[in-house]
């Protein structure tokens, strides 16, 4: 078997990777890293035979943070040889089983989001634009926030699958096989 592309945080996750050349009863200890912005973790090998077995448990890759990872796997040898054999993309799925896990949010209702906030902040901090020197900053007027709330607010309504009516529904019609 060969690295997974997709690792789920919470749950067990076990790869022999079988290298002839390089046999770990012959010495040979292969060690993967597993790198993101926001995380390096280590990942080490036990022999199974002349085979390499990674093991990642549970409470492990409970906390991991979801997200693209790259996987990179290094041979140490018996004479302090050091070969890298994997450079791969990896991705860690959310722990859904997780108390902190966050909801999954697309980028439209993370907008969606902020424009609430901001029509918050307006009702209290209702100024356009101000200067200090040479530097100046203008802000969105309620009008400019609430067109870009109607637009994203269909967008997530699209992504959700309800349209002006309520709910989508689709059609389906069953028949006999052939």
């Amino acid at each position: 078997m060969t690295e997974p592309r997709k690792i789920k945080a919470g749950s067990d996750t076990t790869w022999t990777r079988a290298l002839s050349d390089y046999p770990a009863d012959a010495g040979w200890v292969l060690t993967y890293y597993l790198v993101s912005a926001k995380a390096n973790i280590r990942i080490a090998t036990v022999p199974s035979g002349a085979d390499h077995e990674a093991t990642i448990p549970a409470a492990t890759s409970a906390d991991w943070i979801p997200g693209r990872y790259r996987l990179a796997g290094y041979l140490d040898g018996p004479a302090a040889e050091r070969l890298q054999i994997v450079d791969c993309v990896v991705d860690v799925e959310a722990n859904l089983g997780n108390d902190a896990a966050q909801p999954i949010q697309s980028a439209a209702a993370r907008a969606l989001d902020l424009i609430d906030a901001a029509l918050e902040r307006k009702i209290t901090l209702d100024v356009l634009a101000s200067a200090i020197g040479d530097r100046s900053i203008t802000r969105y007027t309620i009008d400019d926030l609430l067109r870009l709330r109607a637009f994203y607010a269909r967008t997530v309504a699209r992504e959700n699958g309800v349209s002006r009516g309520g709910l989508r529904v689709r059609q389906v019609r069953f028949g006999r096989g052939l």
